[in-house]
């Protein structure tokens, strides 16, 4: 590690103090003091005799009398004392160290000092979450930053950082492992497969929960190479994760891709763990909502490909080139274009990022325009010609269009709060579009609205049939309940009521089976408790028993309580729930449903 002397920085000159005629700063070439303690002074020499008569000291100023000839005792008897040398502060004054919890926001103060333990500590989670390589220790300017910063710290090797790395994983997958164990709560898992381009297949397993406190959590708990992407395959992975992190009595449902390979999957670990899951694994498999969007947004965009072709080929024409930008950036500013930066090209696999070019390019339409003009090689060199007026106007329609299916889907892939209660709201947004866009005038709408409309038919077309756990999660906002589900589907089947009897009954028998389910795991809890306390008290109480008419008196209440109860039809919980007032609706307001 190389260390910098700070005499070596060069420093502002101070003014002189004191007769400018008789001392002058020395500027003298080829002194030849060895004494390391002269760095941190400035001397003065007597203009006739060029000695140094007093020196002065680079951090505090004091003005001491100086000499070669009497040696440096002095000079380091002052740099003991002084209260601005550096490592004096060090010593002495303590630093104020504000940073944000590594695992928490919480903003921390605390008083600072070299901790050498700490530091890499530091330093391995700097290259966990900056995505460092272990050798960026080895790097020049790294080497040199922390000699400045901190020069008591030893920089480690690069394979002392892995370590240290390998040991935060350890530490940091024991406390997650601790919390989970300790939850009163059951978990949901998402799985995520992809191929990297090395040709390795990889799973990625993130665990939902909520904790004791009501707090909302998502955890990654795995990155796993698989061998293939067969279903079986996968639900051997799962299976392995879910033992490893000892959770398959906790297990709630598990959320996947639209994929047939991923149906056997969910059916392997269904028959692995079918005694542990909530109602025998009934609501264990989740579609992914998002994946969903995805497949019906891709089917609807063949059909106005050609303007989106022509438009993605001109915004790549202008982003090919510095020369082409800055003409691209000219003829924006002729045509007055308020909007800044430039446009963006997408990802043609991806139409999330098709919506944010066409939004972008439409702000620049008229700059494309008068682009064409002043680069006449710009109609020449695409293909397909530039973008015509009625490629701007199916650009217009299909932003607004997809605009619906990127809110809804960047709403239903949040990880700061619930989205179980957003899906069915959701669905029903985009219902209501695709029905409007399948009678649009514009022919190109139709189309896509039709092919769209096919699609979600497919997945949502009896929202009856959708996994009833998306419906209980509207039930049990306090905003809606059972109530507005009925009414939906009355206004979705108005031609069929018998059917949303049907629904509704179907779920409100659900909702009670899940009900019955924690009631029962709340009373056995309940049970046992109460049984210890009786088996303590057991002696106290045959000593209050001490009236002879005590059972007399206890047989005559209770058969008037058994005699009472034929009248009575007791109500549960849910029941009450179902028939309160419904929480007011606050339109845009985002409801904290945790925390009623």
């Amino acid at each position: 590690m190389s260390n910098t002397d700070n005499s070596s920085v060069p420093m502002d000159d101070e003014s002189e103090v004191g007769n400018e005629n008789a001392t002058t700063k020395s500027t003298k070439v080829g002194d030849k003091r060895k004494s390391e303690y002269w760095n941190h002074f400035w001397d003065f020499r007597d203009p006739v005799t060029k000695k140094i008569v007093q020196v002065k000291c680079k951090y505090c100023e004091k003005m001491l009398t100086g000499n070669t000839n009497n040696g440096t005792s002095s000079l380091k008897k002052h740099l003991g004392a002084c209260s601005k040398y550096p490592p004096n502060v060090d010593k002495k004054q303590k630093l104020i160290s504000v940073y944000k919890s590594p695992e928490s926001d919480a903003t921390i103060v605390s008083n600072w000092k070299f901790d050498e333990t700490a530091c890499r500590l530091g330093l391995a989670r700097m290259v966990i979450v900056d995505e460092q390589p272990f050798s960026i220790v080895e790097r020049e300017g790294f080497r040199y930053f922390c000699s400045v910063v901190v020069p008591q710290f030893h920089i480690p090797s690069r394979f002392t950082v892995a370590r240290d790395v390998k040991n935060i994983f350890v530490c940091e997958s024991g406390k997650l492992k601790k919390l989970i164990g300790c939850l009163k709560s059951r978990v949901s898992l998402t799985t995520d497969c992809w191929t990297s381009i090395q040709n390795f297949n990889y799973l990625c397993l993130t665990a939902h929960f909520i904790d004791d406190n009501w707090k909302l959590h998502k955890r990654i708990l795995n990155f796993q190479l698989m061998d293939s992407h067969k279903g079986k395959e996968i639900g051997k992975v799962v299976e392995a994760c879910i033992l490893k992190w000892e959770i398959e009595d906790r297990l709630f449902s598990l959320t996947v891709d639209n994929a047939s390979s991923n149906d056997v999957a969910v059916g392997y670990l269904k028959t692995h763990f079918h005694d542990k899951l909530v109602l025998e694994g009934s609501f264990f498999h989740m579609r992914c909502a998002c994946h969903v969007l995805n497949l019906i947004v891709k089917d609807g965009l063949s059909s106005v490909k050609s303007s989106i072709a022509r438009i993605r080929a001109a915004v790549r024409y202008v982003r090919s080139s510095p020369s082409r930008a800055k003409l691209f950036a000219h003829s924006s500013m002729l045509v007055k274009v308020s909007c800044k930066g430039s446009v963006c090209l997408d990802v043609a696999t991806r139409w999330n990022s098709t919506f944010l070019m066409l939004e972008t390019a439409l702000k620049f339409e008229k700059a494309f325009n008068r682009f064409a003009e002043d680069d006449p090689d710009f109609s020449r060199e695409l293909k397909d010609g530039v973008p015509t007026q009625e490629d701007w106007v199916n650009a217009k329609v299909l932003s607004l269009c997809l605009k619906l299916f990127y809110e809804s889907t960047k709403k239903m892939s949040g990880s700061l709060y619930v989205t179980t209660n957003l899906y069915f709201h959701e669905v029903l947004e985009v219902l209501s579009c695709l029905i409007e866009w399948e009678n649009s005038t514009n022919m190109d709408i139709r189309i896509m609205g039709r092919q769209m409309r096919e699609k979600f038919d497919k997945y949502y077309g009896d929202l009856g049939k959708t996994n009833i756990m998306m419906l209980v999660a509207v039930v049990l906002d306090p905003r809606y309940k059972l109530r507005f589900l009925k009414y939906s589907f009355k206004k979705l089947y108005p031609n069929d009521f018998a059917k949303v009897d049907v629904i509704c009954d179907n779920l409100y028998d659900n909702v009670q089976k899940l009900f019955n389910h924690y009631d029962a795991i709340i009373a056995s809890s309940s049970s046992k408790n109460n049984r210890n306390i009786n088996v303590a008290n057991v002696d106290n109480g045959s000593e209050n028993l001490s009236s002879s008419n005590s059972e007399q008196m206890k047989k005559f209440y209770d058969d008037f309580d058994e005699e009472e109860s034929d009248f009575i039809v007791e109500k549960s919980e849910l029941d009450y729930y179902l028939e309160e007032a419904r929480e007011r609706r606050v339109e845009g307001e985002m409801f904290d449903i945790l925390g009623w």
